[in-house]
């Protein structure tokens, strides 16, 4: 009889992350760890370092020192084209979309990815390559209706409204079929009602066992939607736990919700 592989208490581990410009540090000996199927929030006032912190992870930026760990191996400096095929994967502050492209070329260029096809094979249009070719747009569309923008698969990117490009984004990155996704500022720029909608499609995603990072600054989506809280501030974290907990934390209050704002 096989044993089962041991399941691992955490996908991604952080250790000693630090990170300089110049002299600088961005980011400063950051230990992090998150478990599989968990809603992970990165919080912090303006020029904390969250967006440093997915830099390192995700391959966009190498660390001055410290390690990541994804699904117990090293991944640090990594390149994010090979972190996507091993499952992590993320989206932007400022989106990273094709504006030219329709909805539906853009999540299929997410497929690609994660798909070896021999140029060969695809130049001869043989029947390994058209079989793969329509799995990936039977794919694409199921995400596009996963995320209840399937109506609008022929609209060209930069035609559709903010709410609904962050959305396309969102299904870009899931197109690799991540096992953890890292969501920079997914709420920026949304209006109230898209805001609601768009915490409905980051819990469905959630119950598809996806592990989720989310940097956030709307705190009624943090409380809401995280299961822990690391709160930055100068690089550094200064409390993590549940947004209970990390809360009433003096000095996160100080730092970042601030005593009359948090009354409020």
């Amino acid at each position: 009889m096989i044993a089962e592989a041991p399941t691992l208490p955490h996908i991604l581990e952080v250790q000693g992350l630090t990170r300089y410009f110049g002299g600088l540090a961005a980011v400063s000996d950051l230990d992090l760890a998150i478990r599989p199927g968990e809603l992970f929030g990165l919080i912090g006032p303006n020029g904390a370092g969250k967006t440093t912190v997915f830099h390192l992870i995700s391959g966009v930026l190498p660390p001055t020192k410290g390690k990541v760990l994804f699904g117990g191996m090293d991944i640090t400096g990594a390149p994010s084209h090979s972190l996507a095929r091993q499952g992590l994967a993320r989206t932007f502050q400022i989106m990273a979309l094709f504006q030219s492209f329709t909805v539906l070329e853009n999540v299929l260029l997410g497929t690609y990815g994660i798909v070896r096809v021999n140029p060969l094979a695809a130049l001869f249009n043989t029947p390994r390559s058209q079989r793969i070719e329509v799995e990936q747009r039977e794919r694409a569309l199921q995400l596009l209706q996963f995320l209840g923008i399937e109506r609008l698969r022929d609209e060209v990117a930069r035609n559709l409204p903010l709410g609904h490009q962050r959305i396309l984004e969102m299904a870009v990155a899931l197109a690799g079929s991540p096992k953890m996704l890292l969501l920079d500022e997914p709420f920026s720029g949304l209006s109230v009602e898209e805001i609601r909608e768009m915490m409905g499609r980051i819990a469905k995603i959630r119950e598809g066992k996806t592990t989720i990072m989310l940097v956030e600054h709307n705190i009624r989506v943090v409380m809401d939607l995280c299961d822990r809280i690391a709160v930055l501030n100068f690089g550094g974290k200064i409390a993590e736990g549940t947004f209970a907990q990390v809360s009433q934390d003096p000095e996160v209050i100080k730092a970042y919700l601030g005593t009359k704002r948090y009354a409020a």
